[in-house]
């Protein structure tokens, strides 16, 4: 199926660009952009076993949130280092506006298939995905305000419009 093949290559690619965000980030971004790693190789997985399988006479992997996006503690250690100097606060802000895009925009591809997908185990797989993939976002955000609260702190004013992200 073409919606399969385009996902698995979308996620492979994501996951070269996650693994050069890491190859670049700071020390004080390398739990969270680990974090997004583990998470994307998980989801590049679940894409590759899906694209193989016979929907009429099988079953889709289970798409487990808690799996995939790994436990709180890893997520609080990747909180607790951020903003931590002006330089890793500005690179960290730049390398999440981009993993927040990647993610985003994977995740309303996945939107877009379970919408135009025939089948209801199709439908419920993709809907899956895009839940998994918001989850993900949710976690970055929450990354990406502790940036932006130590930029406000550095500058002394609100450097960018919160919410309009």
């Amino acid at each position: 199926m073409k919606v399969f093949q385009f996902a698995a290559v979308l996620e492979a690619q994501i996951r070269q660009e996650v693994e050069l965000v890491m190859a670049q980030s700071t020390p004080e971004l390398q739990a969270a952009v680990t974090a997004v790693g583990t998470f994307q190789a998980g989801i590049e997985l679940l894409v590759d076993r899906a694209q193989y399988v016979d929907v009429d006479s099988g079953r889709y992997p289970e798409v487990n949130a808690a799996g995939l996006l790994g436990p709180d503690s890893v997520w609080q250690e990747a909180l607790a280092g951020l903003g931590t100097s002006r330089e890793s606060t500005v690179v960290g802000l730049a390398s999440l506006w981009f993993l927040i895009v990647l993610t985003e925009k994977s995740g309303q591809y996945y939107q877009q298939a379970a919408l135009n997908s025939a089948h209801p185990a199709t439908r419920l797989f993709f809907s899956s995905m895009a839940e998994v993939k918001g989850m993900l976002r949710r976690r970055l955000d929450g990354l990406l305000r502790q940036l932006y609260n130590a930029a406000w702190t550095e500058v002394g004013f609100a450097p960018f419009v919160l919410g309009k992200d």
